[in-house]
């Protein structure tokens, strides 16, 4: 992959939209110093960054990744329906392999998810006045973590799993989650809530 044709892309992006790097920077979550080596190709964001970095400049995720395979295409031809994968394309993905490969939690978790997450957008970015699903994200990264190689069936159920108690405000509990003991833990770790006794900003330094 091209680290050098996906920062080009990264910064005309930007640029499209009139953002600095420090305003990218912000809404990613980094530093300006991060912003600018990823535009200079001497880092590469990881797949989470380079989702926030397409909502945030209302490109298509398409738009950075075939930068770097050296099939770069028009920023302005670019629909707003493209910039994300397709949510029905990612949810038969997983689907699918977890089937074939008798992944029975993690094909439990795809349908539990979608049904738990339907109506939920993510955040806005300062920038952005669009919706954007928010199962795209854990779909998303389910897909990613199969094509890496990862096989394990808790895991994977746990990673499209992982924001749905989160996002519930407090309907559903951890405990509550109709999968095995090893998946309601992994999902309780990356959960974040305020303990008892506890200050906001303790918890968030704690769960960070």
């Amino acid at each position: 992959m091209d680290t050098v044709k996906i920062g080009e892309s990264i910064a005309e992006a930007r640029k499209k939209r009139n953002y600095t790097q420090q305003d990218l920077a912000e809404e990613v979550g980094v530093s300006v110093q991060a912003v600018s080596k990823w535009e200079n190709g001497r880092n590469l964001p990881d797949i989470e960054n380079l989702l926030r970095i397409a909502e945030i400049t209302n490109v298509p995720y398409s738009f950075l990744i075939d930068a770097g395979r050296g099939n770069k295409n028009d920023i302005g031809s670019m629909s707003v329906r493209d910039r994300l994968f397709q949510e029905d394309n990612m949810f038969t993905r997983v689907r699918s392999f977890a089937q074939s490969e008798k992944l029975t939690e993690t094909y439990q978790a795809v349908q539990y998810m979608r049904v738990h997450h339907a109506g939920q957008v993510r955040d806005k970015a300062k920038y952005s006045t669009e919706d954007v699903k928010y199962i795209n994200h854990p779909l998303l990264m389910a897909c990613q973590a199969h094509a890496f190689g990862i096989r394990d069936d808790q895991l994977l159920a746990a990673i499209l799993l992982h924001d749905v108690v989160e996002q519930s405000k407090g309907k559903i509990k951890v405990m509550d989650l109709p999968f095995s003991v090893e998946v309601k833990e992994l999902v309780r770790l990356v959960t974040f809530t305020v303990p008892t006794g506890k200050t906001q900003e303790e918890a968030e330094d704690e769960y960070y």
